[in-house]
């Protein structure tokens, strides 16, 4: 009985730990978020023993898991460099948005705000902003040798380098061709066509010539609304003229009546504005313009038993303007033009000239976007 017994136990201990062996849960799967720090440890282990057939196996599960992103792309770069093993053109088509997705990652490192990526975790990996991985990468790059190749080598110190190399360099003789210089030339014009809004209050002087001088100068006030894209310039413009006449001129209030001596005076300009940059060089242009639209002036006031007369014409104009930037979005401009008009229209007064208006503005060009985006490419503008 005793035999039986100890046969039973046995039978059912084995049994039972047959079963419980095959009831064990499997290892649990980690997700991006807990594995993308995991994978990285496991790579810069590998990468640090010299290891790099290693290295790449972690990569590729890496990879698996997180799919292709600016960290991974960081780690299969540094293993492509240094065994000199980058030359898929595919690839190198993806490596100037990794690369600005670096910069914009190193700039928040420098400028001491890491803090971001706890906003964007996904976006950048799952691996903390200045974090083991960033202190192992600079590093590791700058260990490399350089490259006689000028596009693998800007993208060697671009990793290595603790101050980033400029991107307009990517512009240079040296990278014809390459795929670097093809994304830098993309986004910089892409950038450069975005059209800026403008505003600017304008001041100056409206000085009627030929019969109209005996109007005299005036002083002008106005302002301007419109974009600028690329070298052309649109905009919206009103301006008013003030003070007397500086002579009695005769006016009629309505047609065929008795003209009357006055000397009132207070004018306006409506029109719109098309302005070509015939010279741009830093902070200056040259512009031409042209603008068509309404001008006229109030000549006789209204009494009791009288109506006002007012002056009402067309208004085509041309000149010469120049711009001066102070910053790449504020400039002082100056501009002369013509003006050509025909006072005698509506009949209130029997004479005509061509004004000119001598305007200095102060004024904004500006697109935050645009702006944004060139300070980004490290192109400066109007500078």
């Amino acid at each position: 009985m005793l035999h039986v017994r100890l046969c039973l136990a046995l039978i059912l201990f084995v049994g039972f730990g047959h079963l419980s062996a095959q009831e064990s849960p499997a290892p649990v799967a980690y997700d991006c978020s807990t594995g993308s720090y995991l994978l990285s440890r496991e790579f810069q282990v590998a990468y640090d023993s010299g290891d790099l057939q290693q290295a790449r196996e972690v990569l590729d599960r890496w990879g698996e898991l997180c799919g292709l992103r600016e960290i991974t792309n960081r780690a299969m770069l540094l293993i492509g460099l240094r065994t000199n093993d980058v030359l898929d053109i595919d690839y190198l088509d993806q490596q100037f948005d990794f690369l600005m997705e670096y910069r914009q990652r190193r700039t928040l490192e420098v400028n001491e705000a890491a803090y971001y990526y706890d906003y964007n975790r996904p976006y950048y990996g799952f691996l903390p902003i200045g974090g083991e991985y960033d202190a192992f990468t600079r590093p590791a790059f700058s260990e490399i040798s350089p490259k006689r190749n000028a596009e693998f080598d800007y993208l060697r110190r671009s990793y290595a380098a603790e101050e980033l190399p400029e991107l307009k360099e990517l512009a240079g003789a040296e990278y014809a061709g390459t795929s670097l210089q093809k994304d830098f030339l993309f986004y910089r014009d892409e950038a450069l066509a975005m059209t800026e809004g403008h505003v600017a209050a304008m001041a100056g002087a409206w000085i009627p010539l030929g019969e109209a001088s005996l109007l005299g100068p005036h002083p002008q006030l106005g302002f301007a609304v419109g974009g600028k894209k690329r070298r052309m310039n649109y905009d919206m413009e009103v301006a008013f003229q003030f003070l007397k006449s500086s002579s009695d001129y005769l006016a009629r209030r309505e047609k065929g009546a008795v003209a009357e001596s006055t000397d009132k005076f207070f004018g306006g300009r409506i029109g719109a504005t098309v302005g070509y940059d015939l010279w741009a060089s830093g902070a200056r242009e040259v512009q031409v313009i042209g603008g068509l639209g309404f001008s006229g002036f109030d000549a006789l006031n209204d009494t009791d038993d009288l109506q006002a007369a007012s002056v009402l014409t067309y208004d085509l104009s041309g000149g010469v303007g120049f711009r001066r930037y102070l910053t790449p979005s504020s400039y002082l401009g100056i501009s002369l033009r013509a003006h050509l008009v025909d006072f005698r229209l509506n009949e209130v007064v029997d004479f005509t000239g061509v004004p000119l208006s001598l305007t200095v503005a102060y004024g904004s060009v500006a697109n935050a976007l645009k702006q944004t985006r060139l300070a980004q490419l490290g192109y400066s503008q109007r500078q």
